[in-house]
């Protein structure tokens, strides 16, 4: 895990891109504060700050060079050791014991298409000399974050945070007005590969870019099939659900430093924490979990995990109401994005906590709500592929079940038979209509206040649902928020839930197996850790999330100064709506809490980070 920079360009003298990736290197140390490092090849300066993980020694420091190519990589693969056999066999010697060397030697011997092999996480570049050409990637799920900007004049700039392409040649600082609606009415970092910067762009998941004098080409490299079903009974898919998701624990495992994991009560996190320790009972791992005693305190369930695996060091935080304003504006500066949720704030409290212990390596639970049906809208969409296929008799069983689970009466069942309704119109027309109800409370006109569009990845409701919290509508935010978290503490963060093969199987298996018949989400997931996680979580069906008490207790107390300022950097909003919003705030109108978080957190990043 570490940070990169570069710089590409006919025009500037190499000691001038040298210049530009020194400065940008240093407004992200946070990322690699083992050693900053940058050096020029034909029309590029790669730059480097290194986080030691894999190789403890000097010898993988990046740049790193192998013949006629030159590279910096952000991330891990973790079968660099299998792919490193297969390179051995083909003739290729090593001199590290890193990843490093594995995936340019990879670039080497298969080219672009080397990519396909890795299972992993990586924003890299490489500098390939035989082709006068820079050649970038980024991991399927965007885990780790690659950002860039191109000037008229043809100079490319890229790396790891904005806050380094701020320092690159030519930047100019715009706000993207229509990315900060959407944050305000959807609470999204971002939109496919745009940013909160006008000129600055993601590059998307799942992408290469290759960058020489004849222009810039963007290609995908992977994609979900949504036509691959598979037909195996539900043992069988059990069976092998658990087998490939233990494969990933596993190689998520592979670290030359200690690794610890979190631990939040949920089945996510405890499927994680009971695998390890079941799987390793001579290991100590270390767990980390954040509570609020006096809102919602998780750690009896955490604990349940705690006394059936006692191979575990158990390390708690309640963060102190002093701190709150500091980690608010810790988790800020951090995401180069507001915070659109106090969640965010808490994990970066998290990150703090770890930080703390001397650990570099997190395990984290992300990535199997969106792809297992965790969170409860997705009984909507299952609903509707009951209803439409003529499953009557599944379709009331699993109502039932539903709302047997949830403790729902009459107007919470009619809720849930109102909203499975709308979703026959779309996901992206929900969303849509979503946005512009919250953005018309703020915005003079909010006609044209949120344009999306999102893919239409299968005829199966749930399947295109599930796709597009994975790809627009949920684990993008997540993800650039764990990694912002994670890495301002020199913190490497790891998600197993998200290796493509065990995404890919989930996606090939029929809707009962993420929401059952008798109403469980996440059924698969359940029933491979049938006697590992403990019953109390097993039996778990009230979907918490990483609850705060951020958007009512924190603006109240603690954050109480993001609400007694001016708003007037928000000047594309109409003042007298805001003006509203905050009195009906103030008197006790809760029922637009998190837009008034929304528009303060956007507020002050305007003012303090932007």
């Amino acid at each position: 895990m570490c940070g990169i920079t570069g710089v590409y360009s006919l025009s500037m003298t190499a000691q001038a891109r040298e210049a530009a990736v020194s400065a940008m290197n240093a407004a992200q140390t946070h990322r690699g504060p083992d050693g900053s490092h940058w050096a020029s090849v034909g029309a590029v300066t790669l730059g480097h700050n290194h986080l030691k993980i894999m190789d403890l020694s000097e010898d993988s420091n990046q740049p790193y060079l192998f013949e006629q190519l030159s590279m910096v990589f952000n991330g891990e693969v973790y079968n660099y050791l299998e792919l490193r056999r297969e390179l051995q066999q083909l003739g290729y010697f090593f001199e590290t014991s890193s990843d490093t060397e594995v995936i340019l030697k990879s670039y080497h011997c298969w080219g672009e298409a080397s990519v396909a092999r890795f299972v992993g996480m990586w924003a890299l570049a490489i500098w390939d000399d035989r082709k006068n050409q820079l050649f970038c990637s980024r991991d399927r799920f965007g885990i780790k974050p690659f950002v860039y900007q191109k000037q008229p004049d043809g100079t490319f700039s890229f790396a790891s945070e904005i806050k380094a392409l701020k320092k690159s040649p030519g930047f100019a600082k715009k706000l993207n007005v229509d990315q900060a609606n959407l944050g305000l009415g959807l609470g999204w970092v971002g939109c496919g590969t745009d940013t909160y910067y006008l000129g600055i762009e993601s590059l998307a998941p799942a992408h290469n870019l290759v960058l020489d004098r004849g222009g810039l080409r963007i290609v995908p490299y992977w994609t979900l099939d949504p036509h691959s079903k598979r037909q195996q009974s539900p043992l069988e898919l059990q069976r092998e659900f658990a087998a490939l998701f233990n494969q990933s624990l596993e190689i998520h495992l592979r670290s030359q430093v200690e690794v610890g994991a979190c631990l939040s009560g949920g089945i996510d996190s405890s499927a994680i924490v009971s695998s390890i320790c079941g799987d390793h009972p001579d290991r100590i791992l270390k767990v980390f979990h954040i509570y609020y005693s006096d809102y919602v305190d998780e750690r009896p369930f955490a604990q349940h995990v705690l006394h059936k695996y006692p191979n575990t060091e158990a390390h708690y935080y309640s963060p102190d109401a002093n701190d709150l304003s500091d980690y608010f504006a810790g988790a800020s500066a951090a995401a180069d994005s507001p915070v659109n949720g106090s969640s965010f704030v808490s994990h970066y409290a998290l990150m703090d906590l770890v930080k703390k212990t001397g650990l570099r390596v997190l395990i984290d639970g992300q990535g199997a709500d969106e792809y297992l049906g965790g969170y409860l809208h997705s009984f909507y969409p299952h609903f509707v592929d009951q209803l439409r296929s003529g499953q009557w008799g599944a379709l009331r069983k699993t109502f039932n079940g539903h709302r047997s689970k949830q403790g729902f009466g009459l107007t919470e069942s009619l809720m849930v038979a109102a909203k499975s309704a709308l979703v026959l119109g779309g996901t992206q027309k929900i969303h849509q209509v979503k946005g512009r109800q919250v953005l018309g409370h703020v915005l003079p006109d909010r006609s044209d206040s949120i344009s999306l569009s999102l893919a239409p990845y299968s005829s199966n409701y749930l399947d295109t649902f599930l796709y597009n919290l994975m790809a627009t509508t949920s684990l993008p935010t997540i993800l650039h928020h764990n990694d912002r978290n994670s890495m301002a503490f020199g913190i490497e963060s790891r998600v197993p839930f998200l290796d493509h093969r065990l995404v890919e199987f989930a996606f090939a298996t029929p809707n009962e197996s993420k929401i059952s018949l008798q109403g469980e989400t996440k059924s698969i997931l359940r029933q491979s850790m049938r006697g590992i996680i403990p019953d109390e979580i097993m039996q778990r069906y009230d979907k918490k999330g990483f609850v705060t008490p951020g958007e009512i207790a924190w603006l109240k107390g603690p954050l109480r100064d993001l609400l007694h300022t001016s708003f007037d950097q928000l000047d594309w909003l109409d003042s007298k709506k805001i003006a509203r919003l905050m009195r009906d705030y103030h008197s006790g109108d809760m029922r637009q809490a998190k837009l008034v978080w929304k528009l303060c957190s956007l507020n002050y990043w305007l003012k303090n980070d932007f």
